[in-house]
């Protein structure tokens, strides 16, 4: 991560209480698996760290169903792959959007974290985080170096910044 990135993490977990990682992603087409590289990753150090407040789910894509799972969480962070990025890793904070159509199959960041507002009454911050991907064939379960190497440093570091956060 960029200095920049780790001080825009930092600063967001300094406000929150309760961390949710909401993570994305198709292992069976090649790099669109980071988002659940990043929820392994994250899983294997919550289990080392059971007491830290942070929950994560993975799904394939964001789905209205999985706003009936959050209970709390004031910090939300959506994680996915990103096509077509300037760099490895992209954090933006997420600002809402209302659903548009009848649908809901597929739900971006802003328009899941509207819906979140609306049914919860709750208003959380929130960042959606690209891990920037080459490779989206069908049929590929493996992740290019390059993405896996960006999940493994992004994971890496927001361990040592939730550890900082939660354990001072």
């Amino acid at each position: 991560m960029r200095p920049e990135q780790v001080n825009q993490l930092r600063e967001a977990l300094t406000r929150c209480t309760q961390l949710l990682v909401l993570s994305c992603g198709n292992p069976s087409r090649g790099d669109d698996g980071a988002g659940l590289l990043v929820h392994e990753q994250l899983a294997l150090f919550k289990d080392r760290q059971p007491a830290l407040p942070v929950r994560l789910i993975h799904d394939f894509q964001l789905q209205i169903e999985d706003i009936l799972e959050i209970r709390d969480g004031d910090l939300i962070m959506f994680v996915d792959a990103c096509i077509n990025s300037e760099t490895a890793l992209s954090i933006k904070a997420v600002e809402t959007a209302p659903a548009q159509g009848a649908f809901s199959h597929n739900l971006s960041p802003s328009q899941w974290l509207a819906i979140y507002q609306e049914v919860s009454g709750k208003t959380s911050d929130a960042l959606q985080v690209g891990i920037a991907g080459k490779k989206f064939d069908l049929g590929d379960d493996a992740l290019s170096a390059e993405t896996q190497s960006a999940c493994l440093q992004f994971t890496e570091g927001l361990e040592r910044l939730i550890v900082e956060r939660f354990n001072a």
